[in-house]
């Protein structure tokens, strides 16, 4: 009796498989690249906050209310990405090797912070609308409400600096000299209530202006209820920006505790706010720091 011959895989089945699994590698491979790009950006993100933090924490210890300065070389006051800043904690530094954030400002009235994210389209809550950053080399970051995120080639200068060379601060032009600049308080008017939340303690959860409109010579009063689970709220500080004028102004306990009480300070408006007038209050205790912004127009 004769066997039955066995049938081996051809040349062109081989070929197929070999096919198949390369596709699927190669697939595998894109998606896991991806993923670890995502999480980057997620990285990223929070890494912005932080600097943020950071430079709210300078800002609230400088006397003149400045912003840290930058330099040619896109650092923090000359401190590199991914260092320890004494008093201010850890400076982050992009998570992509041989990739940084660049850092702008003039040392007093602005600052930008500029991040190379991977996935677009870009979170919109940090996207820039075009190319920015230094040679439109950056698609998203953060900065001060005073300035928007742009474009532009070698190191800015800060304002009023004339024509001594580079460019002048991206984001904003100056109005058109001689002509009339009108100004005119936000819209709202009377006492305004804002519902705020904070993630970690102290947290912050409700901000009472009175009143928002608040005009030339007059003074402003700032309720803030602030709770924590864990330790006394120590220092509570508020800063309102126009378009002239940064006022720092410290709050006290009104009411309550130290751990669950409303805190109370007024500013006095020495200018007219013609494009924006924006509130920052900050809560420090033991757990750490919270920071709630409010931007009225």
């Amino acid at each position: 009796m004769i066997g039955k011959q066995k049938k081996g895989f051809t040349l062109m089945e081989i070929l197929v498989v070999i096919a198949i699994i390369g596709i699927l590698a190669t697939a595998t491979l894109l998606s896991f690249g991806n993923t670890k790009a995502k999480g980057r950006d997620a990285q990223r993100e929070l890494d912005l906050r932080q600097l943020q933090r950071i430079i709210g924490i300078f800002q609230a210890k400088s006397l003149s209310a400045a912003y840290p300065p930058s330099l040619e070389d896109y650092q923090i006051d000359g401190h590199s990405w991914g260092s320890y800043w004494d008093g201010y904690g850890d400076i982050p530094k992009d998570p992509l090797a041989g990739q940084n954030y660049a850092y702008v400002s003039d040392g007093l009235s602005y600052y930008q912070i500029y991040a190379k994210f991977e996935v677009e389209p870009v979170n919109p809550v940090f996207a820039c609308n075009e190319p920015c950053g230094p040679n439109g080399e950056y698609n998203g970051g953060v900065s001060s409400s005073n300035l928007a995120l742009a474009d532009f080639d070698g190191y800015p200068l800060p304002p009023g600096s004339g024509d001594e060379g580079g460019d002048e601060p991206p984001g904003g032009d100056e109005p058109p000299e001689g002509e009339p600049i009108i100004c005119s308080p936000p819209v709202a008017e009377g006492e305004q209530t804002f519902t705020v939340s904070t993630r970690d303690n102290p947290k912050i959860t409700k901000v009472v202006v009175d009143p928002l409109n608040v005009g030339m010579g007059a003074n402003q009063s700032v309720s803030v209820s602030i709770q924590d689970e864990n330790f006394p709220v120590t220092s509570v500080v508020g800063e309102v920006k126009t378009n002239e004028n940064s006022v720092i102004f410290d709050l006290s306990l009104a009411e309550g505790t130290a751990t669950s009480g409303i805190w109370q300070g007024n500013w006095f408006n020495e200018s007219e706010y013609c494009f924006y007038y924006h509130l920052i209050i900050t809560a420090v205790s033991e757990s750490g720091e919270s920071q709630v912004e409010l931007s009225f127009k």
